[in-house]
């Protein structure tokens, strides 16, 4: 139970944002399904196949165009901002960044990112890029605004399709209301965003009106082009309504954050033209054309652009750089690249699925069906949906550059490419899924990752959406097919192969299933791998002579986590993987000076297996090391150290500790200590008595707290509390050594039984700073105060500033105020523990998977 609650809080964003979805692809069926069964597939492909093409090209022109105008932002801003950027770079970077945000939507945040991966190199601050998104991302949509402002205009042709569809009213307010506030768009950030530096000025106002008209220009490019295109299927039609339902449309679409707008842009295109008189087939024909030109074969040539570009760069720096460092360019410079061979793969499943619904050309069919027989036909058919389905389960794992998937895909596309020929002499499908697997076969050494960690839930999830997307694939098949019945030619040939469209579904469904089941349970994982070591006590006490350890170091002999050893042995980072991460257990140990050559090795390993690090309780004096590796920072609380050498049990600020001393001392409890190795079985059976009484039928924790395990507490110090005359044991406490030449330890297990005299835990932790201090130890670690001293300054970071509320209102939950309290009385100084995080996305699911880590009962006896 306890699993799924933390499952629930890990993907409770993912699930929201799926709910959203669902809700609006619902919203987009219930209201389009009428249209969608009423329009004549066979029409409406006959009429997208009589195009010339000199048309095509012409469409091409105009798509390539509409795309590059969006370039016009970037040109104005890194001017304004004096990034050092040439102007091709800057072309050939925005060209790719926008293919990539016309597919995905999510209102220009894509390209936004893609244009902050590849600008960082140019720029020399954080804040620039800050800056330069800030200064793009509200200007994409704010020509639409104005679009809909002159809409407004001839507002006679939107009434009509208002009073229809009631929801478009609250889309027309949102950019009218987005408008107005586009100019105070700096002051609204910074406002919500103290910690960073505000970069407005005067000359901003002026760059924004310019921004302004270079976003009205660049719709209304993309409207040229949609309007060329409407014209080829109605001469007649007003140009003002023409202009308003592609505003509609293009409104509609951002505001669904679906990518590319789909479904949303479509339905209202449809449905506005539909009310004007046109054919449903018409505008069907229309929206396919449009996206073909606007949407895919932009993206097609900026992949095509991109792979060449990044192969000159890899050929000029073969010749400078070491073969080692070659990998490392590859790796980083091909991160927009896989993203784009992502979608391509995901464009090829979908164009085999496409090709198989929809009857190919009646010659090449007849040509076809004279040279091969129909179960052959149709059994090619049934494999190209199998195919697609793969190529679109597997284009994630392309994108995450997993060298597996490459083999696999090459052998599906080479497959597809055969299947898609012999089904109907489907050229043009299999010239496109050929260049696919040319381009694929070119980007082969960007492809170095063993596996992915297992996420059944994805897994389950994709088996799910993969069922419902089969069963509407076979609902929308067998009304393409009943329309082509009317055709003569095809009449036969469809009631023929109608029992095999259930069929094929089924196998392809049974297919994936099979196929997801073997590919997780085959692929290579990072337990198998060598570096990948369990605790050799011999080692780690050879290597601990030579190097001093910290706070964390005792955890080790836990052996509930794993060790990475460096290259050279000469630094030890002990570790754990929780679903997708790998979470080290406090600051790496040994030579210093070897830790970032460490690091990154580490990051390496676990980047093989594609897992992100987590640092848990890492210490504030490395935090410069961490963040010159670009890891983020939460601070999870303070740790109190006793200076033994300022603690004087006589000064007069101890007076109630002697009073404790003396109290105990005189109802005839004593203090006893044992060294490491020195519990016999009895100790250990009173002690194993104390603890089950302490623990109350709760279940130990481990990773980051000790638990009662007779090897490890024979390695470390053990306090107890007894009584004088009856020799029961009321209480204990394990010290673990921080290996540094006997100079701090740390309390470990503390337990007591029930019913014990108050203060019996302050008498313990009094005899233990004394005995210590006899020692000559200088620190003694109290340990941690979660949520100590978080967000308490005006401009802390928001996730730290809600930390501070559960620190001062959750003792119904948790006494974390309490803890410091009791903890102040011994006067430690405090020291700060940080959780440190490779992507600032992964703080509430690290936060989540420590604490499963915690909890987990693994490894634990």
């Amino acid at each position: 139970m306890e699993r799924f609650k933390l499952l629930l809080k890990k993907n409770g964003t993912k699930l929201l944002k799926l709910i959203f979805i669902i809700l609006i692809v619902g919203v987009i069926i219930s209201s389009g399904v009428r249209e969608l069964k009423s329009i004549d597939y066979a029409k409406t492909i006959s009429i997208i196949r009589e195009f010339p093409i000199s048309s095509i090209l012409i469409f091409t022109v105009l798509g390539m165009i509409a795309v590059s105008s969006m370039s016009l932002y970037d040109f104005a801003i890194a001017k304004y901002l004096n990034l050092n950027i040439k102007a091709i770079t800057i072309f050939s970077i925005t060209f790719v960044a926008n293919t990539i945000n016309n597919i995905s939507g999510l209102g220009g945040l894509t390209g936004a990112s893609i244009r902050t991966m590849l600008f960082k190199n140019s720029t020399d601050t954080k804040e620039e890029i800050i800056d330069y998104n800030l200064l793009l991302i509200p200007a994409t949509g704010i020509g639409l605004s104005i679009m809909m402002i002159i809409s407004l205009v001839k507002y006679q042709y939107i009434v009509p399709i208002v009073e229809k569809y009631r929801l478009i009213t609250i889309a027309i307010a949102i950019f009218l209301i987005y408008f107005l506030i586009y100019f105070f768009i700096d002051k609204i950030f910074y406002k919500l965003n103290k910690e960073l530096i505000n970069q407005r000025n005067p000359g901003r106002t002026i760059l924004r009106t310019k921004l302004l008209l270079f976003s009205f220009i660049d719709w209304m490019v993309a409207f040229s082009l949609f309007f060329i295109i409407v014209r080829q299927f109605n001469k007649i039609l007003n140009f003002q309504i023409i202009f308003i339902v592609f505003t509609l449309g293009s409104i509609a679409g951002i505001l669904s954050l679906l990518p590319s707008g789909v479904g949303s842009f479509d339905l209202m295109v449809l449905l506005g033209f539909q009310y004007y008189g046109m054919m449903t087939e018409d505008v069907l024909a229309i929206l396919i054309l449009y996206r073909t030109f606007y949407y895919v074969i932009p993206l097609i040539i900026g992949i095509v652009f991109t792979l060449i570009v990044q192969s000159k760069s890899e050929n000029k720096l073969i010749q400078f750089i070491k073969i080692s460092r070659i990998k490392d360019f590859i790796n980083k410079a091909s991160v927009i690249t896989n993203l784009l061979l992502s979608i391509l793969i995901l464009s090829s499943g979908v164009i085999l699925l496409l090709s198989a619904l929809i009857p190919g050309i009646i010659d090449r069919v007849k040509i076809a069906s004279r040279l091969l027989s129909f179960p052959i036909l149709q059994l090619s058919r049934q494999l190209s949906i199998c195919v697609g389905i793969l190529l679109i389960a597997i284009s994630r794992q392309i994108r995450m550059k997993v060298k597996r998937s490459y083999k696999i895909t090459m052998w599906l596309l080479l497959l597809g490419a055969i299947f898609t020929l012999i089904k109907g002499f489907d050229y043009e499908e299999t010239i496109f899924l050929v260049l696919v697997l040319i381009i694929l076969k070119m980007s082969k050494e960007s492809f170095y990752r063993k596996s992915l960690p297992i996420d059944w839930f994805k897994s389950f999830l994709t088996m799910i959406l993969a069922f419902i997307g089969i069963l509407g694939y076979m609902k929308m098949g067998h009304k393409i097919l009943r329309d082509f019945i009317k055709v003569e030619y095809f009449k036969t040939l469809i009631l023929r192969g109608s029992s095999w469209n259930i069929l094929g579904g089924i196998i392809a469904y049974g297919l994936l299933i099979i196929f997801v089941i073997y590919y997780e349970l085959t692929k290579d994982r990072i337990t198998k791998d060598s570096r990948y070591e369990e605790v050799d006590e011999e080692k780690l006490y050879k290597f601990l002579q030579e190097y001093e350890g910290n706070f964390s170091t005792h955890f080790i002999f836990l052996k509930d986590k794993h060790l990475f050893w460096s290259s050279n042995n000469k630094v030890l980072i002990q570790y754990e993987i929780s679903h997708n991460l790998a979470i080290v257990l406090g600051d790496p140990i040994g030579d210093q000076q070897y830790f970032d050559e460490a690091l990154i090795e580490f990051q390496d390993f676990i980047d093989e297996y594609g897992y992100k690090s987590v640092f848990y309780q890492a210490s504030d004096k490395l935090l410069p090391f961490y963040h010159d590796h670009g890891y983020y920072f939460f601070k999870l609380g303070e740790t109190g150290l006793v200076e033994l050498d300022n603690f004087d049990i006589n000064s007069p600020k101890s007076r109630d500790f002697r009073n404790i001393l003396r109290r105990f001392e005189k109802d005839g409890f004593i203090f006893k200590f044992y060294n490491e190795g020195s519990i016999d079985e009895n100790l250990l059976l009173s002690l194993k008595e104390v603890s089950d009484e302490w623990l109350d039928n709760r279940e130990e924790m481990g990773f980051s707290l000790g638990w009662f395990n007779k090897e490890y507490l024979n390695k470390s110090k053990i306090g107890i509390i007894k009584n004088k005359e009856t020799e029961d044991i009321i209480a204990f406490a394990s010290v673990s050594p921080s290996y540094d030449n006997n100079n701090s330890a740390s309390i470990d297990l503390m337990r007591f039984k029930k019913n014990v005299p108050s203060n019996t835990m302050t008498f313990l932790i009094l005899n233990l700073l004394l005995k210590f201090k006899e020692d000559n130890y200088k620190l003694f670690n109290l340990g941690m105060a979660p949520l100590s001293n978080v967000g308490i300054t005006q401009n802390a970071h928001i996730q730290e500033r809600m930390a501070h509320l559960v620190f001062k209102y959750g003792k119904h939950f948790y006494s974390f105020d309490g803890l410091r309290k009791y903890k102040n009385k011994f006067d430690p100084r405090w020291e700060a523990r940080y959780l440190i995080y490779e992507d600032f996305t992964l703080l509430p699911s690290s936060l989540i998977e420590v604490t499963w880590l915690i909890h987990s009962k693994k490894k634990r006896s």
